[in-house]
Formats: structure tokens, sequence, C-alpha cells
């Protein structure tokens, strides 16, 4: 889980990179290829073999889990609007066509000075998986926040060295958040 939530950052860091230049389509694609290349050039210069047989058959409840809670934060969000959601959509849907960083939705002549990662996130969601711009926005928030859970619980176990921390935290932080 910690490299799924290295590779997502990542891979949002080369989209929003490569997205100054390139067209929509292609930053997308490339910022893909650019992650994937990066983590093995990592795995490679690693002690540890790239692909590791105890790595799954270890980790594949920590993936399920996270399905999971990601499924059920999918379908909590799903048709509830928050007071935010207008500019998000509209962000969104600029960066899908291409538009990053983006202009500002009120004044064209500006960039829009504010934090886009998720909505990066879900325009990639959008223009790659052909997702709507609010179901693209709700998998972006939900697949974050069950990735924020699981590595807080990942977190909590190996600093307290008890296995009941871990859920105990993601409990904690899920309704405190």
């Amino acid at each position: 889980l910690v490299g799924l939530a290295l590779g997502l950052v990542g891979y949002t860091f080369f989209a929003n990179l490569l997205g100054h230049w390139l067209p929509a389509d292609w930053a997308f694609i490339l910022a893909g290829v650019a992650t994937l290349l990066l983590g093995l050039a990592f795995a490679w210069r690693g002690k540890r073999p790239i692909l590791d047989r105890r790595d799954l058959t270890s980790a594949w409840v920590q993936f399920l889990v996270f399905f999971l809670v990601t499924i059920a934060f999918l379908l909590i969000s799903r048709g509830v609007a928050l007071f935010d959601e207008p500019k998000n959509l509209t962000i969104i849907s600029r960066m899908a066509t291409g538009d990053i960083p983006p202009h500002f939705y009120l004044n064209a002549d500006y960039h829009f000075r504010y934090h886009y990662g998720f909505q990066l996130f879900a325009a990639t969601l959008m223009r790659i998986g052909g997702l709507l711009p609010w179901s693209a926005f709700d998998l972006a928030k939900s697949i974050a926040f069950a990735l924020a859970l699981m590595l807080t619980s990942l977190l909590a176990q190996r600093f307290s060295g008890k296995t009941w921390a871990g859920p105990f935290a993601a409990f904690v932080i899920a309704f405190a958040s």
C-alpha cells in the first residue's frame, strides 16, 4: 500500500509536470510510464527482489481491505453534493481537456491558485477512464481517503507494535477528519 500511495503521488506529480507542455492524453499516459520506470529503477537498485511471492501472500488482505474501504466510501459519496462541487467539477473538466495548470473559471486570464492534486487525478480518471466529472471526483476522493486510512493504520501498527492500534487509529482518523 505504501508503494501504491507513492506511485499515486508520483503519477500526479508527473501528470502535472507534463501537462504544462503536452496535450492531456499524452501527459496522462507518459506520467504513468514515468512512474512505472521510476518504480522499476528504485526496485532494481534495491537489495530485495523486484517480485517476491511472500509479499503477495501478506499484502492481499491489505489490498482487499483497501478495495472494500474504497467501495464503501464511493457508495457513501455518490450523490452527496458538497458546497464546493461546482468549483471542483469545473477544475476537473478543464484539466481533462488539457488546461494544466487550470485557469480560473471565473476569469480565464488568471491561473487558478489552488491545490489541485485530487482534481488532477480525477481529470485523469475522466480522460483516460472515460468517467463523468462527478464520478471521477467521487472515485478519486474515495481512493485517496481509503489510502489515507490504510496508511494511518500501517503507521500506527509500526509505531506501537500492536496490531489493534492500526484499525483503532484508522477509525479515529476517519471520524476526526
